[in-house]
């Protein structure tokens, strides 16, 4: 399994967290909607089942109040005036009945909404009985009153009884919708929670991954920079840095092969040019004694012949496969600018990574923007309940100024007592609301200013991974640096192969020309005493050359020897 995941290509894995990213996001905002669809759906719920109704049936008890004030005030002292408002007030309640009556209701609100209607029929029967009598001038007697009072509040009670029961309503509904929230909020959690534990593993591995090929492959770069070719290399990797150590493994092997060409050539031609050497000298001396022996001389230069062939042959064959070496040394070098190109183009990726990261990094800042400008939203929402407690504490104290005033008004007053309570109980449903709303605020600013740290935690992780990735940039840098300190070492052993193929062909053509001489003096005994003279000139320049070609093989193997090779 370890080895599976060595070989796991960077660029795959990268593709795999994106992937990841998206399934997690798409699974996030499905939740999110769904759950947000079941709020806003329960939210219409409450305002077309409870808050409409409730405003309705507000309004009912409140034309029917002042219906029953201006009958109360009339049973006292009757006028038309009167009479037009209650008119008026009956006909207001019987608008507002047909439409509270129009909208869809359950069971319960259909039964008592009945009780109510039934009462305020009666309420209107006993109230035209009694207008007859203060028509024609005759007062209302106390039992009247207390009928009609009595009726007028059992009306009073079923619109109470309607108006709790949509407020319980819309409680267990918000009750719901809070529920519903907390569940979303608390699985919104783990699964962003679950999405940056998976993003910070892949995000460690594939940085160790990294960082370890990295070190590796510095390493074996170094030791090949000190002339070690003795490595043995990993090439059963498939990745990135597999590949790179593939190529890298091949130009080795053909550096090597090459060197040891070289080393063993270099020792066969300081072999033959100690051996020409010898031969030189045999020649000059031979040159001396030529007069003495013409017999000996000839026998010499036939000799001499003989093995200036042999060399000629020699060299010939040292020349192909120097020029073979020549080819190998060209054939590194192009290895060498294929690896070269590989690590800018890796270097390439690198930067367009780091780019990626600051994306995302500007996308998170702009995120947290967002939520500090939600805070302050939220705060100005607080101010306004603030502003809302305020007025309903002002209509809460105005209403029980307005009770005490009707309290000393006596029985003028008690309408408008029943009116001032109903204020009050109005103003302190106010200051309740507005409390809790206050309450979901300061959750909704709490969660907010939670965002607001995860978000600078998450800026702060992609600031530490730009940070890293700019050290795996600074490290293939330094790859560059070591293939291009190799490219010119090449290339000397290049020029210096290319002088010995030079030195060579200068050697060729002299041991040519000698040999030239050996078959003349073969053939013509009788001049080789006037010959004598340039054969000793020529053996001079073959030992000068033999001793040119011998320094040159020398230094040739000093720089081979700087080389670790393979048996």
């Amino acid at each position: 399994m370890l080895k599976l995941l060595k070989n796991l290509k960077i660029s795959t894995t990268i593709l795999f967290m994106s992937i990841l990213s998206i399934v997690f996001m798409s699974i996030i905002g499905a939740f999110a909607f769904i759950n947000l669809g079941t709020i806003n759906s329960n939210l219409t719920n409450m305002y077309k089942n409870n808050l409409q109704p409730i405003a309705k049936i507000g309004q009912i008890r409140g034309d029917f109040l002042n219906m029953r004030l201006e009958t109360l005030t009339a049973l006292s002292v009757y006028s038309s005036s009167l009479d037009s408002n209650i008119t008026k007030y009956i006909s207001r309640t019987d608008s507002s009945i047909k439409g509270y009556q129009s909208d869809t209701l359950d069971n319960y609100e259909t039964k008592t909404f009945a009780q109510f209607t039934d009462y305020y029929k009666q309420y209107l029967n006993h109230w035209n009985q009694i207008k007859e009598k203060l028509v024609k001038g005759q007062p209302a007697d106390e039992t009247d009153r207390s009928t009609l009072n009595s009726i007028g509040s059992l009306a009073e009670e079923k619109l109470a009884m309607i108006r709790d029961y949509n407020e319980k309503q819309a409680e267990t509904v918000n009750i719901s919708s809070n529920s519903l929230y907390t569940n979303t909020f608390k699985v919104m959690i783990y699964i962003f929670a679950a999405c940056v534990l998976l993003s910070f593993g892949t995000s460690f591995f594939i940085i160790r991954v990294i960082k370890n090929s990295s070190k590796e492959m510095i390493q074996t770069m170094e030791i090949v920079a000190d002339g070690d070719f003795t490595l043995e290399l990993d090439t059963d990797r498939k990745d990135e840095f597999g590949l790179m150590q593939k190529s890298l493994y091949k130009t080795v092997n053909n550096i090597s092969t090459m060197l040891k060409a070289i080393k063993t050539k270099s020792q066969a031609i300081d072999f033959q040019s100690e051996g020409l050497s010898s031969i030189s000298e045999e020649m000059s001396s031979s040159a001396e004694n030529v007069s003495a022996s013409i017999t000996q001389v000839a026998s010499g230069a036939s000799s001499q012949a003989q093995e200036l062939v042999s060399i000629t042959m020699t060299l010939n064959d040292f020349s192909e496969k120097l020029e073979a070496m020549i080819g190998a040394i060209k054939n590194i070098g192009t290895y060498t600018e294929g690896v070269n190109s590989i690590a800018i183009e890796s270097n390439v990726d690198m930067e367009t990574l780091i780019s990626s990261i600051s994306k995302v990094s500007t996308s998170f800042k702009e995120f947290s923007t967002t939520i500090v400008k939600l805070s302050s939203d939220i705060a100005k929402i607080n101010e306004i309940t603030n502003f809302i407690n305020g007025i309903s504490e002002q209509t809460n104290l105005l209403a029980l100024n307005a009770a005490i005033e009707a309290a000393r008004a006596g029985e003028a007053g008690r309408g408008f007592s029943v009116v001032a309570d109903e204020i009050r109980k109005l103003a302190e449903q106010s200051k309740v609301s507005a409390g809790n709303i206050n309450s979901l605020i300061s959750g909704v600013s709490n969660n907010s200013s939670a965002m607001i740290k995860t978000t600078d935690a998450m800026n702060l992780e992609l600031d530490n991974q730009v940070n890293i990735i700019n050290t795996a940039i600074a490290s293939f840098k330094k790859i560059l640096v070591s293939v291009n300190s190799i490219i010119p070492q090449i290339d000397e052993v290049t020029t210096s192969a290319m002088s010995i193929n030079s030195a060579k062909n200068s050697i060729i053509d002299k041991i040519e020309a000698s040999s030239s001489i050996a078959q003349e003096v073969s053939s013509a005994s009788e001049e080789i005493a006037a010959s004598s003279e340039t054969m000793s000139s020529s053996s001079s320049e073959v030992a000068a050359s033999a001793q040119a070609l011998s320094k040159m093989t020398s230094e040739m193997m000093e720089q081979v020897s700087n080389f670790k090779l393979n048996n």
